[in-house]
């Protein structure tokens, strides 16, 4: 571990198919340091495995958190919020993005793009 931020994915609990990568990715470092002190080649390609995992984990903990995150900004801006509400509800009440929030950086990149393209090469 070379960062604070790698063990994150590793330490929270995001439901039962996350532990279940999570445990996978736990055997496949075991049989690395196992293959690969034996001196077997195949170390290798269970070291991609293993960064193909850790990359998944890491998606899905961040997409995870922004969402907690995005959840505690609406409940603490709301000014009729209970203030006993566990985190429990106030996560379970989360809002899904709308689509306008998923298409505006599209729609955006797309604009810029042709806007690039239509202006002439100065050289």
């Amino acid at each position: 571990m070379t960062h604070f931020g790698d063990l994150v994915p590793e330490v929270m609990y995001f439901g039962e198919e996350y532990e279940k990568r999570l445990l996978e990715l736990i055997d496949l470092r075991i049989d690395y340091k196992q293959t690969k002190y034996r001196g077997n080649k195949q170390h290798k390609e269970i070291k991609e495995d293993i960064l193909k995992i850790k990359q998944k984990l890491k998606d899905q903990a961040e997409k995870e958190i922004l969402s907690r995150l995005s959840a505690l900004r609406k409940y603490l801006r709301t000014p009729s919020h209970d203030p006993h509400l566990s985190l429990e509800e106030i996560f379970r009440h989360r809002q899904k993005r709308n689509i306008k929030t998923l298409i505006t950086p599209l729609m955006s990149y797309l604009h810029n793009r042709k806007i690039n393209q239509s202006k002439p090469s100065q050289q």
